[in-house]
């Protein structure tokens, strides 16, 4: 009887210690997600002054996984996530990656063979371009274990663990512009929700609460380097025709030798940038002074016998080479 008794007051002891253990690691918990949220509300308020069109245009390429224990799509869900912080944060320009890009190119190829209503279809030589390319490289990753239970009470162990490199690319130069390593780690206790501090979780992360754990850490860190160097990025207005007055030029149907004619014809009105071809479409944007219908009414005179004016608004002339 006494051994039963003693037994029992043993089993007692021990459930309110680990219990006591649990509150206090669930209240530590707590208290590392207020100051993730306090650490966002920094970085926000690092910005919170500079108008959008001072703003670096940034865009985050995919994470590359270099280690065989991730699985095939946790690269792709890092950069998901990254991207909805930097917009977050409201420190940067942020766009799609090239890679995401190609639902929006459909759409506007969609509308160029007539499928949509007149005047409705995208224009294709709109998008803006990337000054700086962020780029991921998963070193790390330990998704962690299930929890266990002892007798009545019920402990995590859930741990996870995750390393990543992140560089910062001058798109134009490919110069490195910066980089840095990041190695956190994360509970199962760590994190409530879907969404912490702006960050939201991507894809088969939130199903494994360690993991997503340390991604928030990983992503909040790297979000404040990122910002804490956007002083060694280049001006936003590097590249920024949208600030100056011209004419975007859109050529369909066309190969380099078509769309050099129309180039070379216009340069004598201005300056010419931003020129490309990409599958059959050649843009360009001619920096002047002009009126457009004096522009298209140059084309016209010049090249009327090659290419017909598809459209026509101020700013922007469509052609299609015949």
């Amino acid at each position: 009887m006494l051994l039963i008794m003693k037994t029992i007051s043993y089993t007692l002891t021990l459930a309110l210690i680990l219990s006591f253990g649990s509150l206090h690691a669930q209240k530590k918990s707590k208290q590392k997600d207020k100051d993730l949220e306090v650490t966002v509300e920094e970085i926000q308020s690092q910005c919170e002054h500079v108008p959008q069109s001072e703003r670096v245009t940034v865009s985050v390429s995919s994470f590359k996984v270099a280690t065989p224990s991730a699985y095939a799509k946790f690269g792709d869900e890092l950069s998901q996530m990254l991207t909805n912080a930097l917009q977050n944060v409201n420190c940067f320009n942020v766009l799609l990656s090239t890679k995401d890009s190609n639902e929006i190119l459909n759409e506007i190829e969609f509308g160029e063979t007539g499928n949509t209503q007149k005047g409705a279809t995208p224009k294709r030589g709109k998008m803006k371009g990337a000054q700086v390319i962020v780029m991921g490289k998963v070193t790390e990753y330990a998704a962690g274990q299930s929890s266990q239970s002892y007798g009545p009470v019920k402990i995590a162990n859930n741990k996870a663990h995750i390393g990543f490199i992140i560089q910062l690319i001058n798109v134009e130069t490919r110069e490195l512009i910066d980089s840095k390593s990041f190695n956190v780690d994360g509970s199962a206790g760590g994190f409530k929700g879907v969404k912490v501090g702006g960050v939201r979780m991507a894809g088969s992360i939130q199903d494994n609460k360690a993991l997503a754990n340390a991604c928030e850490k990983g992503i909040i860190e790297a979000i404040e380097y990122i910002v804490s160097s956007k002083d060694k990025m280049p001006l936003p207005d590097a590249n920024n025709v949208n600030a100056k007055d011209g004419t975007y030029i859109t050529i369909l149907n066309a190969d380099y030798s078509k769309a050099k004619t129309v180039a070379e014809l216009l340069s004598s009105k201005g300056k010419v940038s931003n020129k490309e071809i990409v599958d059959g479409t050649g843009s360009f944007f001619l920096e002047h002074s002009m009126k457009t219908d004096a522009i298209a009414d140059l084309i016209d005179s010049k090249l009327g016998s090659k290419y017909s004016i598809q459209s026509l608004e101020e700013g922007e002339i469509t052609l299609v080479a015949k």
